[in-house]
């Protein structure tokens, strides 16, 4: 297991050669590699990582698809544990512009989002607060603006990358 490029997903290789076991071990290992993916050590999706079959043997009539995937199952949570994997979470890139009196309580219920908030601009009134904030607790702050603003905040947000994620 090796990490992959952002944005990559996850990829299965061979570094074996097809015929080295019978097809149907080899889809079970796919599937199960894919599967697995699904929920990592953490609960979410493992994503940008390539997974490359080394090695391989079997031996008949002992060994059955649903083996290789028990065995494929254990070596991945195995490797991801070892990986150290880490878990990030999506951020929105935010601009609010609300009424300068009203700035100060915008700034808490962001920071009780866990925003990150780059330091205000006041310009004629109008209170100008720029920075990230976690993509899940965008539609929250959405649903809380009109009241914060009193009617007079215009809020716009857009996807801005990943941070690391605090539980």
């Amino acid at each position: 297991m090796a990490p992959g490029r952002t944005g990559s997903g996850v990829r299965y290789e061979l570094a074996v050669e097809r015929g080295s076991l019978p097809r149907a071990f080899h889809t079970a290992i796919e599937q199960t590699v894919y599967r697995a993916a699904g929920c990592g050590p953490h609960g979410w999706e493992v994503t940008d990582c390539v997974v490359t079959l080394t090695h391989s043997g079997f031996q008949p009539p002992l060994s059955t698809a649903g083996g290789f995937r028990e065995v494929t199952a254990r070596l991945l949570s195995l490797a991801l544990a070892r990986a150290r994997t880490r878990v990030y979470e999506p951020v929105d890139r935010f601009d609010l512009e609300v009424p300068e009196h009203a700035a100060g309580t915008a700034v808490i219920a962001l920071a009780k989002l866990e925003a990150v908030c780059e330091p205000p601009a006041v310009e004629a009134g109008v209170a100008r607060l720029r920075g990230t904030l976690p993509a899940a607790a965008t539609a929250v702050f959405r649903r809380r603006l009109p009241a914060l603003g009193q009617g007079e905040a215009v809020f716009t947000a857009e996807p801005g990358g990943y941070r690391p994620w605090r539980p």
